[in-house]
């Protein structure tokens, strides 16, 4: 297999679309995609193609190391590494996730570029480099500390290098870019000699992604533009319009190519929630059970019972994802030191249940009861939380207070135009962290605790859902959720079981048969 290569700054991956198989994992079969790589903490972000935000994340490498992905065992499927510019040295990684690297050794000089390729026709990645203060191409074929097997001249100083299967003949040469002239240049051959190919494409300050994006078998160009961080592929190496263009995350990140496959069993599912998945959440407040299930026991006990009750709405079509569901702020019938009437919860105390859920494949939801605060204000006091993957949002309209109303004594209620302050500044969030999507859940039990809900704006990067609420029988409950679901997408649905309140509590077989659309998001109180 001629891998897919990239440049050091940007490049592609042929990342897997996702393929649920099991509550808390996923099993990922291979489709083109792109993946990021922030130097600044050494997290990645995986795409598919055409998606602007990403599907999983996680941490391997230092800052400022520049990302590698090769098939580095031959089993056809490429993985993660770091090249560090300061020594040379290459960790190497044989599977798609954290840890300690399984390949060590040292390849170039610090201030070289590094190149992924299958030189020898092998169907193994080895390592290049390109130095660009000469315009020498450095190859190898082991992975090991070692002197290059091929060395040559191509093109001049300054220029960038990538590396791809332009012919396709399975055997993987050097191109680049030259930010002088704005001119593509590619090589058929591992050896001093003209381009066979040249054209103009792109600006200095563009980054360039190498792919088969027809599947042709032969790589071509692509770019991330400078300009408006957008992706723009090209099927030939032609001057010319774009075959595909569609934005990308905002963050200048690195981005590394290959053909990737994943399975994570166990881990948390930093991608597509629905319709890809169904969610049980349980709800509460950490410090008393009085509000709900989540205060009967410590996080990681809480784990196991979200995960026993959230098995029997497994579906072999749609399997499930665990939640915790935490009241963040919660309404009081005091107005309280600042006088809002809402009780804030420390992110101290809140950061270990994101912490056991994501050790344990749940994901998170905070639930604001601002009192006589605004939305707005009481979600930014958690802002720090909510800029980590895996952490969502809702809104309890219930507990939004006008000037003079007190929590318990009146159904609050608030408009679309807050509702659609808070998503704006959550997606901008999404977008600014390069974060997977996240829930943003209404919960409402009568018309008016939503005004002008057909206002409500579905913002990117957020899985919009309507909680339908409310204590009472099956008939009443039925009865609720018929006037107030949603017809998804862009809004889904919730629906809330109260185990203590219900009468003849719905169960998980009765959800199925009964509860017409069947709900995205069941959570228990």
């Amino acid at each position: 297999m001629a891998a897919r290569r990239f440049l050091p700054a940007l490049a592609l991956l042929m990342l897997t679309a996702l393929v649920p198989t099991a509550a808390g994992a996923e099993e990922l079969s291979t489709t083109s995609g792109l993946a990021a790589f922030d130097h600044a903490d050494g997290r990645w972000f995986f795409h598919r193609l055409g998606d602007t935000y990403p599907a999983y994340t996680f941490f391997y490498g230092d800052p400022g190391d520049t990302p590698l992905l090769g098939d580095w065992n031959c089993d056809g499927i490429d993985t993660v590494g770091m090249y560090r510019t300061s020594n040379g040295s290459v960790y190497l990684r044989n599977s798609n996730n954290a840890g300690p690297p399984d390949v060590e050794f040292y390849f170039g000089i610090g201030s070289d570029e590094p190149l992924v390729g299958d030189w020898d026709g092998d169907g193994c990645d080895s390592l290049g480099v390109y130095r660009r203060s000469t315009g020498q191409v450095f190859l190898g074929n082991r992975l090991a500390t070692s002197s290059a097997d091929v060395s040559y001249y191509f093109g001049i100083p300054g220029d960038r290098p990538f590396a791809g299967d332009f012919d396709g003949d399975g055997i993987d040469s050097v191109g680049l870019f030259r930010p002088s002239d704005g001119t593509v240049y590619t090589s058929n051959a591992q050896a001093t000699t003209v381009a066979d190919v040249s054209f103009p494409y792109g600006a200095a300050t563009d980054d360039f992604v190498i792919g088969d994006w027809d599947g042709d078998g032969a790589d071509t160009v692509g770019l991330v533009a400078d300009l408006d961080r957008s992706v723009r592929l090209r099927d030939q190496h032609l001057s010319g319009s774009d075959e595909t263009a569609y934005d990308f995350m905002s963050a200048d990140l690195a981005v590394v190519a290959g053909s990737f496959s994943l399975a994570r069993a166990g881990s948390p599912v930093y991608g597509r929630i629905f319709p890809q998945h169904r969610v049980v959440a349980y709800y509460g407040n950490s410090s008393t059970r009085l509000l709900g299930v989540l205060g009967e026991t410590g996080p990681e006990a809480a784990v196991d019972r979200v995960l026993a009750a959230a098995a029997p709405f497994a579906t072999g079509s749609r399997p499930v994802l665990g939640a915790f569901e935490l009241i963040a702020s919660v309404a009081q019938a005091s107005a309280g030191a600042d006088g809002d009437y809402s009780a804030p919860t420390a992110l101290a105390d809140l950061q270990p249940w994101i912490d056991a859920a994501r050790a344990g494949g749940l994901i998170v939801i905070l639930d604001i009861q601002p009192g006589r605060s605004s939305f707005v204000d009481e979600v930014k006091r958690y802002e720090p939380l909510l800029r980590q993957p895996g952490v969502g949002l809702a809104l309890d309209p219930e507990w939004r207070m006008g000037p003079t109303q007190i929590p318990a004594q009146v159904i609050g209620s608030v408009d679309a135009a807050e509702v659609n302050e808070v998503s704006a500044w959550l997606s901008d969030i999404v977008r600014e962290e390069g974060l997977p999507e996240k829930l943003f859940i209404l919960h409402q039990f009568t018309f008016g605790m939503i005004t002008n809900r057909d206002q409500l704006i579905a913002r990117p990067g957020l899985v919009n859902v309507i909680h339908v609420d409310g204590i009472g029988n099956q008939t009443l409950k039925l009865q609720t959720y018929g006037y107030l679901h949603t017809d998804p997408p862009p809004w889904y649905n919730g629906f809330k079981l109260f185990i203590d309140e219900d009468t003849n509590m719905f169960t998980p077989a009765e959800v199925f048969a009964e509860v017409d659309p069947i709900p995205d998001l069941i959570t228990y109180q």
